[in-house]
Formats: structure tokens, sequence, C-alpha cells
């Protein structure tokens, strides 16, 4: 496999996370700002990807299929 900095089954797993709605992988990888009060235990967040985010998944994607086909 190419270098990469997580290997492929922690990739997947944390783009299964953000797909399957998983709030702790979510936070810790996605963007989040807060649009409303806080009352204490909860507050509403939009959640978004960043493009830096974006640009590595699709970079490894890239590297990993690149492997696939030398081989």
């Amino acid at each position: 496999m190419p270098k990469l900095i997580f290997p492929p089954l922690t990739l997947w797993q944390m783009a299964s996370g953000i797909v399957h709605g998983n709030s702790s992988m979510m936070v810790a990888l996605l963007e989040r700002e807060q649009v409303g009060p806080s009352n204490g235990r909860s507050a509403d967040y939009n959640v978004t990807s960043s493009v830096q985010m974006i640009a590595w998944f699709y970079h490894a994607a890239l590297d990993m299929s690149e492997a696939l086909l030398v081989l």
C-alpha cells in the first residue's frame, strides 16, 4: 500500500462513521459552528466538511487506486 497517513481500514472506518452519523466521529473530523443558544446540555450546530478533509480523502483514494492498478 502507498504511504498513507492512516491505513485503509482506518480511512474506511472514518468515512463510514461520518456517513452513518456516528456523533463522535463527526465531532472528531468535521468542522462545526454553533447556530443557536446553548441550554447547558445541548445546542444546535451546522456541521460541514472542510475542503482540506475532502482533499485528504480524495488523495488517499487516488493513491490506493493507483497502487491497485500497479498490482
